[in-house]
């Protein structure tokens, strides 16, 4: 009873801290001029953005740190806060080295994913983005959004406290306060739809006043929902050919949204490929270069495509794991996609964040057949076909059988899915003895006729796997983007088919250089595809 007691007291103390701190947070917002609500400080923000900073560069890592393109973006990054109304306090640019198609903003840092830069085709597109990052941080979007979840929490508190004095039990008031810390929590990892628009104005601005036409920011926009598209038709591949449904935006913080392009487009109107910039402005870009889309071009050349190399290469018809010295061979028709390996997995055994391999995804678009690769860190005593029994168990056919991967000895066994249903499965376990590792592939089939069809063939491409010498697996290198120059009688079809991905080629080429359906090359431009060094 006493412990209750004390609980409500102090409960009601910080309620009456919160009313008084309420009544005098009141600051200027350095962007609008105008007066803002927050319970944040200056000081709290950027010990927020170092957080995030530091998370980021433990995890990632800078791409290249002494690259061309690095110094690019850092300085054009540089050029944007340059102009903003924050201009004299610091901030960080950092290109991290992550494949996501994204870029951040938390105070005293932008953050650009390499990810993103293979879906941006000029200067001034990579600008609009980089204001946009700007804007959120002179608005103190991160602030606002802390205080508004603050405000949230602490109602929700202050009714926990008063079901508690009416009676509810102590695990409904633990219940109410976990709840509200998971609230506050999720509060700082999305923007509202308020902040997002806001930003992309603020964008606006800065790109002019950098010298960049701002109606440019509606093709970066624009390239924002063809590569959400994409990802939407990637992810019904690897959900077996069902689309599955609204899933959350691949660019999660700043999603791609058709109000999004109507402002920016009647904010700054049409981009048509003039230049237009206000009085006294000297533009930033060449004459015979209006948005720096070649200049851009040139310093993407040679840029990651992918995942970093440590999680592994994925081919046209291969997946090479150079750390594990293993190459698997795949049938035609698969795309790959690599996931996770952000963090530690304790349930796989992957104590360390660098040391965690993730898994791998691939569709066959075709058949709606789907694939699976997740990498176990061996434990004493546990063997591929001991470790498939306890993640599969019972198989059917007999149980399980040999197979051969090139020079190395697998265990398969067919299951139904467990779920019911129609679908088939083929596992398929085999030892990465250099790591120390289990690999367990599933393969899934839409039903028992698909299985039929192609599981043949998909056991007879991986019997040509072969595990890597050292100096074999060093010579594979991660996937690359390269740039030409469109010639006559050049096509989209016949570029496509050179992307060494074994699906979607079409989809991935035209998200590639934002190309809507009725566009084709035109001669003389410079276009964007992915090169595959190993091949």
């Amino acid at each position: 009873m006493m412990g209750g007691s004390v609980m409500v007291f102090s409960m009601q103390k910080i309620t009456f801290l919160a009313i008084v701190t309420l009544l005098t947070a009141c600051a200027q917002n350095p962007a609008t001029g105008g007066s803002m609500f927050t319970l944040v400080s200056q000081q709290q923000e950027l010990a927020i953005g170092q957080a995030s900073a530091n998370y980021d560069l433990k995890t990632f890592g800078m791409y290249r740190p002494q690259s061309p393109i690095t110094r690019y973006v850092t300085n054009l990054c540089d050029r944007l806060w340059n102009v903003s109304e924050m201009a004299g306090r610091p901030n960080q640019c950092i290109l991290l080295d992550n494949p996501e198609f994204n870029a951040t903003a938390t105070p005293g840092y932008i953050t650009v994913y390499r990810g993103l830069l293979p879906y941006v085709s000029s200067e001034a597109e990579l600008a609009a983005v980089l204001g946009h990052e700007a804007g959120h941080n002179n608005a103190r979007h991160i602030a606002q959004r802390q205080t508004a979840h603050t405000l949230l929490n602490t109602a929700i508190l202050v009714g926990v406290i008063a079901a508690g004095q009416q009676g509810a039990s102590q695990q409904a008031v633990d219940g109410g306060v976990q709840a509200a810390q998971q609230i506050g929590r999720a509060g700082l990892m999305t923007y509202s739809r308020a902040n997002e628009l806001e930003a992309d104005a603020l964008g606006q601005r800065y790109m002019e006043r950098a010298g960049y036409d701002k109606r440019e920011s509606v093709n970066m926009v624009r390239g924002m929902l063809a590569k959400t598209a994409y990802m939407r038709q990637l992810a019904t591949a690897l959900n077996g050919g069902e689309d599955p449904g609204d899933q959350r935006s691949i660019f999660s913080s700043h999603p791609a949204t058709p109000d999004r392009i109507a402002q920016a487009a009647k904010l700054a109107g049409e981009p048509d490929g003039s230049v237009r910039l206000p009085a006294g402005i000297t533009p930033a870009t060449t004459q015979n270069d209006p948005q720096g889309r070649k200049r851009y071009l040139e310093m993407l050349d040679g840029t990651t495509f992918g995942p970093a190399r440590k999680f592994g290469i994925a081919g046209k018809d291969y997946l090479a794991l150079p750390r594990f010295r293993q190459l698997l061979a795949l049938p035609q028709g698969f795309t790959l996609t690599h996931g996770g390996g952000e963090g530690p997995d304790p349930n796989r055994g992957w104590e360390k964040a660098e040391e965690n391999p993730g898994y791998w995804q691939g569709a066959h678009p075709q058949s709606g057949t789907t694939f699976e690769l997740e990498l176990f860190q061996a434990r004493q005593g546990i063997n591929p076909g001991a470790l498939m029994e306890q993640l599969f168990r019972p198989f059917e056919d007999g149980g399980l059988q040999k197979l051969q991967l090139g020079d190395t000895v697998a265990y398969t066994g067919a299951l139904a899915e467990k779920w019911g249903g129609n679908k088939r499965i083929r596992a398929i376990g085999f030892s990465l003895p250099h790591q120390n590792a289990i690999g367990i592939i599933t393969i899934t089939f839409t039903n028992a006729q698909q299985q039929a069809a192609y599981e043949g063939g998909f056991l007879k491409a991986m019997q040509n796997s072969q595990t890597l010498t050292e100096g074999q697996a060093d010579k594979y290198q991660p996937l690359v983007i390269k740039t030409f120059t469109a010639a006559t009688g050049d096509s989209i079809v016949r570029h496509a088919q050179k992307v060494p991905t074994g699906a979607l080629q079409d989809e991935l080429f035209r998200a590639l250089n934002n190309l809507q359906p009725n566009q084709t090359l035109q001669v003389g431009q410079v276009y964007k595809t992915i090169a595959d060094p190993n091949r």
